[in-house]
């Protein structure tokens, strides 16, 4: 990916997958938060809409078909219940078992953590502006 495909879009991509592979080796390597980790994949639920909708767009989908909203708004409802929704609680566990956590795994988790919920973040903006925001032309 970093050798034929340089874009920034690629870039975060790579960031993402370090992060995850860190954090779950983390959990595998001391067989500690096997739990915290597989609850963090929920996210990837969310991949299936997102992954539907690029598809979508790549066949040049009409934007305004409900095939195109409906895989739209499913999305955005998973985006919200398994990305967001599963970040936050990530985060308030995290806080609340801070104490019983050493002091490395909680630094890499919580670097985690923070990336992850920018990531997410700039994603849900670029969704909503490209969904929901401006009129789109049709394809």
């Amino acid at each position: 990916m970093v050798l034929f495909n340089r874009t920034r879009q690629s870039m975060e991509l790579m960031l993402h997958h370090i992060i995850i592979f860190l954090c779950h080796g983390i959990a595998l390597h001391y067989r500690l938060y096997i739990g915290y980790a597989v609850f963090s994949l929920l996210a990837e639920l969310n991949s299936i809409f997102l992954h539907s909708r690029q598809l979508m767009l790549m066949k040049r989908v009409d934007t305004k078909s409900f095939p195109y909203r409906l895989c739209s708004i499913t999305n955005l409802a998973t985006f919200l219940i398994f990305r967001i929704g599963v970040l936050a609680y990530m985060t308030r566990w995290q806080i609340l078992h801070r104490h019983e956590i050493p002091l490395s795994h909680l630094a890499v988790g919580s670097v985690g953590l923070v990336v992850m919920t920018a990531m997410n973040a700039i994603l849900l903006k670029r969704l909503l502006k490209s969904d929901f925001g401006r009129k789109r032309k049709s394809r």
